[in-house]
């Protein structure tokens, strides 16, 4: 009798899964928080985050004119001194060799992964990754 109870409970358990799955929603897409559609705080914490970049390339490039057929240094971020924070949410990375850097502000409280990134020629990006894979052949002139 208890093997018998214990064979219901079990194959009741196995019909009540599908049912539980059957009604959950469906996950929304996550929103991204840059964009068309961006809420005035979100835009302010990209104004903000675009400010720390542009103030990390003024640090890096503004040091001491450098000569003909000398080569600037770049330094690390903790070696350029007073700089504006990063906003709430926004991961800072700087990475030189000394003769070249990048620098990127991540937002990661965003789904859509929205970066600001520059480099030594002082050009600031804002972009998503793309999603997917793909080869995208270069074109040829």
């Amino acid at each position: 009798m208890f093997r018998k109870m214990a064979m219901g409970s079990a194959f009741a358990a196995v019909l009540a899964v599908p049912a539980a799955w059957s009604s959950a929603q469906p996950a929304q897409p996550a929103r991204c928080l840059h964009g068309p559609s961006e809420a005035p705080n979100q835009k302010t914490r990209r104004e903000d985050a675009r400010r720390v970049v542009e103030a990390i390339n003024r640090a890096e490039n503004g040091g001491p004119a450098v000569t003909p057929g000398q080569r600037r240094t770049y330094r690390a971020l903790d070696q350029l001194g007073n700089l504006p924070q990063a906003p709430a949410g926004f991961k800072t990375q700087l990475n030189t060799d000394g003769s070249t850097y990048t620098v990127s502000l991540r937002d990661v409280q965003d789904a859509c992964h929205f970066t600001i990134f520059s480099d030594q020629e002082m050009w600031v990006y804002e972009a998503t990754p793309q999603n997917g894979f793909g080869i995208r052949p270069v074109e040829s002139r």
